[in-house]
């Protein structure tokens, strides 16, 4: 394409909750974390080809359906409570996916899936992770 000659609008949108296409049969309920593979939103898991995209804002099944037969909105900014492992001591370290409700401050070997920082220690085992700058979203 050309260089623009004129003004444009580039039909911007926030940003901050986008729908992306379910991968076949996904299941992922509100308030999962979620990553890509393969350019269809799947639940969070530390797993290869893996890009975290933020937060399930809503449940969606897409139990007997094709890759993209349906779409699920996550969000991409904001702070959000999970189990982990950090304590006081670890706020502000890079956390990690364990699973789509488990977070981690342990990197793992393979397949880390950076998902945010760690801000807050509510309790023992409770982790509040801001996603903002991690999320694909």
């Amino acid at each position: 394409m050309a260089n623009l000659t004129a003004d444009r609008s580039s039909l911007k949108k926030d940003g901050k909750l986008i729908a992306l296409p379910l991968a076949a049969n996904a299941v992922i309920y509100k308030g999962a974390l979620t990553c890509v593979n393969a350019g269809y939103l799947i639940r969070g898991a530390s797993a290869a080809n893996n890009v975290f995209t933020g937060v399930a804002y809503e449940k969606v099944d897409n139990t007997g359906g094709a890759n993209g037969a349906k779409s699920g909105r996550v969000e991409s900014d904001g702070t959000h409570v999970f189990a982990g492992d950090g304590a006081q001591a670890d706020v502000g370290k890079e956390m990690y996916i364990t699973d789509d409700q488990t977070v981690t401050k342990t990197a793992p070997a393979e397949n880390g899936v950076k998902c945010g920082r760690l801000v807050d220690v509510p309790a023992t085992g409770i982790n509040r992770i801001k996603i903002d700058g991690y999320a694909l979203a």
